[in-house]
């Protein structure tokens, strides 16, 4: 299946999955437009998502009551869930805005495994950004971050970081928000040609080779 979506939506521009525990499996989802998960939305759910292209999709910025601009996922989404990630590639996936990431996964249910992707040149600030106390398994992807300042922003304590290629960031492979966001285990990843340095640790980090 190809799906391709070039009207504005606020959740899920290529597919929205809420409540679901779907599998989607061998499609190309691109230039989908939207503000949260442009390519893929995933909330509160439990699906495989494997062997899909998820590419050029847009993250559309909108003026919250505070008057700050957001965007979420433009390639995909994933808050309060589970579900398997693996063997998807992404690329051309873009956030017009500063905090935005090209992988956005969210809140304390979100437990998901994302492995054995390949992403690159997805332009946006973060390429996979985890919040909201998410606890996802990020394990043997390939990651080269062409046009983005960083790989990976952790900005909770829950996530691990495992036996990732890191490559090509414009400052950082890996980056925390503050000193209460220690990931539980960052091992085994190989970082190359990252712009000012691999891992910038704001707290007590153990990384392990």
């Amino acid at each position: 299946m190809t799906s391709t979506n070039s009207n504005y939506t606020i959740y899920g521009g290529g597919i929205c999955l809420s409540n679901s525990d779907a599998t989607v499996t061998e499609n190309l989802i691109s230039g989908n437009k939207c503000r949260t998960g442009a390519g893929i939305f995933v909330g509160s759910s439990e699906p495989f998502i494997a062997d899909n292209i998820i590419s050029g999709n847009n993250g559309l910025s909108i003026y919250s009551v505070g008057g700050a601009a957001s965007s979420f996922g433009a390639g995909l989404y994933c808050g309060n869930s589970g579900g398997i990630i693996t063997r998807n590639a992404f690329t051309g996936n873009g956030i017009p805005v500063s905090g935005g990431a090209a992988i956005y996964l969210s809140d304390s249910g979100t437990t998901c495994e994302f492995s054995n992707n390949i992403l690159y040149s997805n332009p946006s600030t973060r390429v996979i950004r985890c919040v909201s106390s998410a606890a996802p398994m990020i394990v043997n992807n390939t990651l080269f971050a062409e046009g983005s300042s960083v790989a990976i922003n952790i900005d909770t304590s829950g996530a691990s970081v495992v036996n990732n290629i890191i490559a090509n960031s414009g400052t950082y492979g890996i980056t925390e928000s503050t000193s209460g966001t220690d990931p539980i285990t960052v091992a085994f990843n190989l970082f190359f040609n990252n712009g000012i340095g691999l891992y910038k640790d704001e707290g007590n980090t153990t990384i392990s080779s």
